[in-house]
């Protein structure tokens, strides 16, 4: 089955008021198959076979893109669909200029509520004009195909390196982050079982992630007391620190860390109220922890 969404117009909304009937502005007509194939060609069609076409006011780019995927020459967005052929920026500018002239000559209300016989002859009508608006773009397709072909001859080599240098990059980040991962994985076993308390080694042997409890343990044996942290914690510059905060902050420098003096304004948990504080950023690697001074 495929739904026809279209829209009335003014005279036709009056029209159905006068008859007594309602005079809502949005319809719909639902075309059972089988649909006329000049429908079928515009319709989007789901993975069930039913389709929907759009001609209201609604969707200002109906017919333009969709015939012209379909055509032997005529592209979208300086793109051809489908041979991965490119136009030249004045043919790009044809391209787009026909676009706007035929979304603008195409009516997309009516005065009369439409019967399926209606529906085919509109996009009949419309389709007509989008053929003979692409052979005046492209009086000689043949040679418009042509040129576009050795462009397209042109660029695939190095569209083609592009795509697999992309492709090799994308294979080591991943493989780069899998080997990290692995090594932060055994660098956690290492220290929960050397450093850990009796309820994280058991979490961990049991097969729990238990991460959050892992960084919070290492950040107060290795920092001190009052270090926290909080994926939500936010804050912001610090126009004149105190000197306790300049003095933490440049502790943690000297241990090769980025430490900075900052106001924090929330650490993550409702009924926070705004203060000094020093941040560490990278703790582990990848943890921005902080101390309320």
């Amino acid at each position: 089955m495929i739904t026809v969404h279209y829209q009335l117009s003014d005279v036709g909304q009056k029209a159905e008021l006068t008859a007594g009937r309602d005079g809502k502005r949005n319809r719909f007509l639902e075309l059972v198959q089988p649909a006329d194939p000049i429908v079928l060609k515009y319709a989007s069609l789901d993975s069930e076979g039913n389709g929907t076409l759009d001609i209201s006011d609604n969707n200002r780019r109906l017919s333009p893109f969709k015939v012209v995927e379909e055509s032997s020459i005529c592209w979208v967005d300086g793109y051809y669909p489908g041979r991965n052929h490119y136009l030249s920026a004045s043919n790009e500018a044809s391209v787009r200029y026909t676009y706007k002239l035929l979304s603008q000559n195409f009516s997309r209300s009516f005065d009369h509520i439409l019967t399926p016989e209606d529906v085919a002859q509109i996009i009949k009508t419309h389709d007509e004009q989008m053929e003979l608006a692409l052979v005046n773009l492209h009086p000689n397709q043949a040679e418009a195909y042509a040129e576009a072909a050795a462009e397209a001859a042109l660029r695939k080599p190095i569209l083609d390196a592009a795509a697999e240098a992309n492709r090799l990059l994308v294979e080591e980040n991943e493989s780069k982050k899998e080997a990290e991962g692995k090594t932060q994985e055994q660098e956690r076993a290492k220290w929960v079982a050397q450093y850990g308390s009796s309820r994280l080694q058991k979490s961990l042997a049991a097969g729990y992630e238990c991460q959050g409890a892992y960084v919070m343990e290492r950040l107060a044996l290795e920092f001190g007391e009052g270090w926290d942290m909080h994926a939500e914690a936010e804050w912001k510059h610090r126009v004149y620190p105190s000197e306790a905060a300049l003095d933490l902050a440049a502790n943690f420098e000297t241990k090769g860390y980025e430490a900075e003096a900052v106001w924090l304004t929330s650490n993550g948990l409702d009924g926070f109220e705004a203060c000094e504080a020093v941040v560490v950023k990278k703790f582990l690697s990848k943890y921005s922890v902080f101390h309320i001074v």
